[in-house]
């Protein structure tokens, strides 16, 4: 076995048969015809890829991949910059055939992009490139999607964000590239689609075609021709038990104990798949697909329809609701706020909700309204202190007041709050008497905790969830949770990776909230667990020095 080290892009371990994509042929060669003809095809071309890319658009909306969805309304609305176009029509008329023009024009904005400081700009290079890619594959009728038919890891330089969202993802089983990070557009998209990825892998060391790969996402490892043991062991955490396999049991460990396993949606449209694959209930309901691409507030009667549809869609089953959770890399522009130097650390989430009190009641009154249509529950993001805690809560109790003075009905709703600021688990024992339950963001407690960008590749070797410290974090809320008799769980990133189960038992979570393509292995996990086992496990990596030593304890 040979095994590749890379960076982290998608979380998940898979394994498949290596293809490795190679670039498509240049479009500099073909002789220019007329430019007036030249320019027609342009035109023709453009209006395909904007069609295409709706397409992509409402494929991934589908899914409740929203702000996935989003990157390719971006890419159409590019394709109908004027500047943009005028430049490509100016190339064609010095007479350039469309395929070159297009080249050049786009090949010089993913340059000028990549020539910035900000990393975030520097990843959208590829956005320009993939819309070339795109453009001249239509000129040359190609198509632009890679067919598989077996299971497959992709080897690639890089991956446009368009060659990832039109993987099938019931054969592209992972991702290896060296182009791209952590945020990059392609590995949001293998995200949302839940296909594992890893970056940074030296195009000189990939296999030849047809290769057995084991691809672990979460760390960046990449095995060739594994032993016999890893291969058997991830095929049967991959493929029969992920999204759409109907596990439907309840887990228990080894030993006994029930762990509840939820899954994270981004909007009504996935939570009946997310149930047909096995969830218990949802852990996470990401309320921004509301409040996002449009130019006002949503309405309560808006907000109020939509939880209810997801109520309906569960069948009785649990529907935790998160408040709105903007700011950061998600931007209202109907805030109003200039751009904040460090937006993760500035105006977002629960403070937004706070300083504009009339949107929370309206969301209040929405979430309550539905109550009576499902088993609901509300949770706070980005807690920080018991004033944040308590002001939300008596807006919540007037809003309550004011419906039963209006003669509406509304259910018994646990009011918890999100784990996910080093402060709030520093002062857990006061902010567990306040609430119903805990759920922790593991995602932003590990990028505040360990003072690391999640979106940076810079910083990636910083970023690390299995660090001791943040398992610190989670277990002194874990105790005070219990020492006060609330429940406690998961919607982070962390829930999804099946390595964590053992010691996310262990601490005595209560529920975990995963991906709903991670729903079967989770489960298959938590099967596995033998809580003394566990518990002494937790022990020695509670006492871990460093994110690697901890990880050797799991494998």
């Amino acid at each position: 076995m040979r095994c590749l080290t890379g960076r982290p892009a998608s979380p998940g371990r898979a394994r498949g048969y290596s293809l490795t994509l190679r670039p498509t042929e240049s479009v500099a060669s073909r002789p220019a015809g007329d430019p007036a003809g030249e320019g027609l095809r342009l035109e023709e071309a453009i209006s395909t890829a904007q069609t295409e890319l709706a397409t992509l658009a409402q494929r991934l909306e589908e899914r409740g991949s929203r702000d996935e969805a989003e990157i390719f309304r971006v890419h159409a609305q590019l394709l109908g910059d004027a500047e943009l176009v005028k430049e490509i029509r100016e190339l064609i008329a010095s007479g350039r055939p469309a395929e070159a023009a297009i080249h050049q024009a786009l090949e010089e904005m993913a340059r000028a992009m990549e020539s910035l400081e900000e990393e975030v700009f520097r990843q959208r290079g590829a956005d320009f490139r993939d819309l070339a890619q795109r453009l001249t594959a239509i000129l040359a009728g190609r198509t632009a999607t890679t067919e598989l038919t077996g299971p497959t890891i992709i080897f690639a330089r890089e991956l446009t964000p368009s060659q990832t969202a039109e993987l099938d993802p019931r054969f592209c089983r992972g991702l290896v590239t060296y182009a791209g990070g952590s945020n990059s557009h392609a590995s949001i998209v293998a995200r949302a689609l839940g296909i594992p990825a890893v970056c940074g892998v030296d195009p000189g060391q990939f296999p030849p075609d047809g290769t057995p790969v084991v691809i672990d996402g979460s760390d960046g490892r990449v095995s060739l021709e594994p032993e016999n043991r890893l291969w058997v062991e991830v095929g049967a955490g991959e493929g029969e038990g992920g999204y759409g396999s109907g596990d439907r049991e309840p887990a228990h460990t080894v030993t006994g104990e029930r762990v509840r396993v939820f899954a994270n949606v981004a909007g009504p449209a996935e939570v009946a798949g997310a149930v047909e694959a096995g969830a218990e209930g949802i852990g996470l309901f990401r309320t921004e697909f509301l409040f996002m691409g449009r130019g006002d507030w949503p309405s309560e009667e808006e907000q109020y329809q939509a939880y209810r549809r997801a109520a309906e869609a569960l069948g009785g089953r649990p529907l935790i609701i998160r408040t709105l959770d903007a700011g950061g890399d998600k931007t209202l522009p109907y805030l109003g706020v200039a751009d904040q130097a460090n937006p993760f650390l500035g105006w977002r989430a629960i403070r937004i909700s706070l300083d504009r009190p009339q949107q929370l009641i309206t969301q209040f009154r929405a979430i309550l309204r539905a109550s009576h249509h499902g088993d609901l529950r509300v949770m706070l993001p980005m807690v920080t202190t018991v004033d944040e805690v308590e002001s939300a809560r008596r807006l919540w109790d007037e809003v309550r007041a004011a419906l039963a003075g209006e003669g509406v009905e509304t259910g018994p709703i646990p009011f918890g709050i999100m784990i996910e600021v080093p402060a709030a688990a520093l002062i857990a024992d006061h902010l567990a008497s306040r609430v119903d339950f805990f759920s922790f963001g593991t995602n932003d407690l590990t990028q505040y905790a360990l003072a690391a960008d999640r979106m940076s590749p810079l910083v990636a070797d910083v970023y690390q969830p299995y660090h001791p410290a943040v398992w610190r974090l989670m277990k002194m809320a874990c105790d005070a949770a219990r020492q006060t008799g609330i429940e406690v769980g998961i919607c982070g990133e962390l829930g999804s990776d099946p390595r964590a189960i053992p010691l996310l038992v262990a601490l005595g979570i209560d529920e975990i909230s995963c991906r709903a393509s991670a729903l079967g292995a989770v489960k298959r996990a938590i099967r596995a667990v033998d809580s003394a086992i566990a518990a002494a496990r937790l022990e020695r990596a509670l006492n871990a020095s460093t994110a690697a030593e901890l990880m050797a304890l799991l494998d």
